[in-house]
């Protein structure tokens, strides 16, 4: 009978190891859970410059780049350049995935450019694997806009005729028509959904 008994000490070990293992799993969880959740969100950073007449290039962090012809402001114009950040929210029935960080350009005065304006934003091997599929979004006037762009090297390149909120996305349709990645500058194509 005795035999059959534990011994109180072994029993608390026991009890110990199974408490130690259970919040080892929990915490390895948790800091999956939170890995998880923040995947692909920078944090934020912001730049700030005045661009006048004779334009300019921003270097802004994370190796983006925002390029100001000549010509494209009438007046020295302070241009402050935010990267990364909480993502802008979209539809939940969207036909896109978020797969980059946002690049939000504010003017001050707030006056667009005159010119064609050139956002280079660095993209990783998984962005660059994506091909088609691969497109920046401008937000403008209450929508996310389709602005297309090129990869060259492993840089994603865009040209719009004016600055906000860039992103670069997945979309989820089979190709998009080729003249949307191989023109120049070109008027936006709205998304098929909006805010």
């Amino acid at each position: 009978f005795m035999s059959a008994m534990k011994n109180p000490k072994d029993t608390y070990i026991s009890t110990i190891k199974i408490i130690v293992v259970f919040t080892l799993i929990l915490f390895t969880m948790a800091c999956n859970l939170i890995q998880l959740l923040g995947a692909g969100k920078k944090p934020k950073q912001e730049v700030s410059a005045i661009i006048g007449q004779d334009g300019g290039v921003i270097n802004a962090p994370e190796n983006v780049s925002i390029e100001i012809p000549a010509g494209a402001f009438a007046e020295a114009t302070t241009v402050n350049v935010t990267v990364g950040g909480a993502n802008p929210v979209k539809p939940s029935d969207a036909e896109v995935d978020f797969v980059g960080f946002p690049v939000h350009v504010e003017l001050s005065p707030d006056n667009q450019p005159d010119e064609v304006v050139t956002v280079r934003i660095p993209i990783t091997a998984q962005q660059h694997a994506k091909g088609d599929h691969l497109t920046a979004l401008r937000y403008d006037e209450n929508q996310w806009m389709d602005v297309g762009g090129v990869v060259e090297d492993d840089t994603y390149i865009i040209t719009s005729k004016g600055f906000s909120t860039f992103i670069l996305a997945e979309v989820k349709w089979s190709k998009r028509p080729v003249s949307f990645v191989n023109e120049g500058p070109y008027d936006a194509i709205v998304m098929p959904w909006t805010y």
